[in-house]
């Protein structure tokens, strides 16, 4: 996949060729129906070989106040 950033943030993920934004698609399968809801916090890590980034879940839950 693709992603884009902007600022501090990934705010689409499209498979190459094509212009569909996955991010929901993988953000769900990775965390569950509730990612990105309000009171939510997911957390990605970022990782890079040579001159490619991979990302993988690093942690979820509940926002505290």
């Amino acid at each position: 996949l693709e992603a884009n950033f902007v600022k501090i943030a990934v705010n689409v993920m499209r498979r190459p060729g094509s212009g569909e934004n996955v991010l929901p698609e993988v953000l769900r399968g990775w965390f569950g129906q509730d990612a990105g809801r309000p009171g939510t916090r997911q957390l990605v890590e970022f990782s890079q070989r040579g001159e490619k980034w991979s990302l993988a879940p690093a942690g979820h839950g509940r926002e505290t106040s």
